[in-house]
Order: structure tokens, then C-alpha cells, then sequence
């Protein structure tokens, strides 16, 4: 049986009058893949086109959202959610000082003991301007300890009292004049206390007022003055209520009754193995 022939002239396409009597275009007629970047107009695509909520974050590429690509001030706090920046989606050395405006980060902002010692690097005296700084308190506990290149400790502060240890050469050390020879109150290593000269070698008992010379000590020639050249001075022996060790050139005074060293009341020196009256 003989087949009927098909004929060579093309079909005509059916004419529409306007794009209403056009039939719908669905999602089965796109093929996959149909619309691509490519076929996109650059802008095209604007805010009013997309609809609010749209754009999930399942829809955004991982590091898709360049810091080039939002506007500068885009992010606002209002923007952001209660506790929605934390730790973990911060990287390391991300928040630069450079990025925190001035004031920035206020007191209310920094959790109590949210800044630990291990959170500030090097602290040194250079990062403390004007004001007070005061340790301790009302039930707090708080040493102070100042070392020196070695490692030792110099001077300990607490609720105790200073302390200043023995190494090296420590002590309160006094010096005006910025000499290599201050005077020094310390500790000899022996629990005494010591005074040492500076570089006029004498110590000065002035009054309160820091007028008059009351007393000096002449630590070159170790003679002990009571009183300038001019004014007056005087010596005060209290009674002794019995014999002191006798030293050879010590000097007390005897009352004739509470110590009675035979010849009544008077200042006594001992030498010679006894104390004889002078």
C-alpha cells in the first residue's frame, strides 16, 4: 500500500492579534538551565523586582556577600538581631580598632568581668593616662608587688603593709638633686632598721615645722651634735629603774634609789669595768 506523500511547504504559525491571545508560558516550557546569567540585562534584576523575604539565606552562595557588595552604613544596629553577632562568627582579627568608632564600646556594653587578664596583652604603666588608681578594698585582699630586672621582688603592697625585701640594695632611696649617691632608709638583712647618708654624709633631725637643726649625725667623723653653732641645746638622761649592761663608755643616769650605784644620784659613766660617777 502506497503511503501518501508529505508535502515540502512549511507549516505556518499561528498569528496572534495582541500577547493576550498568546497562550501562558509555564515553568515546564523553560528548559533547565534556560535563563542564565548570561540572558540577564546587568541591573535588571532591582529591589522593587524581588519580593520581601525572598532572598533566603539558603538562596545566598557561602561568602557570597563581599564587603564591596553592601553599601557603606547598609548594616545598622536595627539590622541586627539581639545577640545575633556572636564569637563565632567573628574571625580572627576581624574587628580591627580602625572598624570601632570612637566611644564606641561604653561600659554598659562589657559584661561584668568580661575583660580578663588574659584579654589584655602587655599591660604596662604606659596604658594608665590621669586619675586614681586604687586596688583593693572593703573585704578585698590585694597585693601590689614591684620586681626588678631579675625577677626579684623589691617591694610588696597589701593590706598588711609594705614590704621590702633584701636583694640587691632596696629600701626608700631620697634623692633632690638626681645624684648616684641618695640617702636611703632600709632593711641590713638583720631586721634593723638603717639610715644612710647620701652624699654630704650627715643626717639631720629638723623640727616639725623644718626650721631649726634640733640634732645631726656626722657619719664621716661619727660625732653626734645636738644643736647649730649659736643655739641652744640640751640633753635629757631619764632614770634608769635598774643597772644597765655595762659597755664600756656608756652613759645613764642613776635616780640613788630605783639604781643606786654608790654615790647617789647623778650621771655615770662605765669604764674601766665600772660605772663611776662623772
Amino acid at each position: 500500500m502506497d503511503l501518501p506523500s508529505i508535502p515540502n511547504t512549511p507549516q505556518a504559525l499561528p498569528h496572534y492579534h495582541n500577547a493576550l491571545d498568546q497562550p501562558i508560558i509555564d515553568e515546564l516550557q523553560i528548559a533547565k538551565l534556560a535563563v542564565t546569567t548570561a540572558k540577564i540585562d546587568t541591573l535588571a534584576v532591582t529591589t522593587a523586582k524581588i519580593n520581601d523575604l525572598s532572598v533566603t539565606t539558603a538562596k545566598i552562595n557561602t561568602l557570597a556577600v563581599t564587603t564591596a557588595k553592601i553599601n557603606s552604613l547598609a548594616v545598622t544596629t536595627a539590622k541586627i538581631n539581639a545577640l545575633a553577632v556572636t564569637t563565632a562568627k567573628i574571625n580572627n582579627l576581624a574587628v580591627e580598632e580602625g572598624k570601632i568608632g570612637s566611644l564606641a564600646v561604653t561600659e554598659a556594653k562589657i559584661g561584668n568581668l568580661a575583660v580578663t587578664n588574659a584579654k589584655i596583652k602587655d599591660l604596662s604603666a604606659a596604658k594608665i593616662d590621669t586619675g586614681t588608681l586604687t586596688a583593693g578594698g572593703s573585704g578585698n585582699d590585694v597585693q601590689i608587688v614591684v620586681k626588678d630586672g631579675s625577677d626579684n621582688t623589691m617591694v610588696t603592697f597589701s593590706n598588711a603593709g609594705q614590704t621590702f625585701s633584701n636583694t640587691g640594695s632596696p629600701g626608700l632611696f631620697f634623692n633632690s638633686s638626681g645624684g648616684s649617691n641618695p640617702a636611703s632608709l632600709f632593711c641590713d638583712g638583720s631586721s634593723n632598721l638603717a639610715i644612710r647618708a647620701g652624699n654630704a654624709e650627715t643626717i639631720y633631725f629638723q623640727e616639725r615645722s623644718g626650721g631649726s637643726t634640733t640634732m645631726l649625725l656626722n657619719t664621716s667623723g661619727r660625732v653626734i651634735q645636738v644643736g647649730l653653732s649659736g643655739s641652744e641645746a640640751s640633753v635629757l638622761f631619764y632614770p634608769r629603774t635598774g643597772a644597765p649592761t655595762g659597755t664600756e663608755g656608756l652613759v645613764a643616769f642613776a635616780d640613788g634609789t630605783n639604781w643606786n650605784p654608790g654615790a647617789g644620784a647623778g650621771l655615770y659613766e662605765y669604764r674601766g669595768g665600772a660605772w663611776n660617777k662623772l
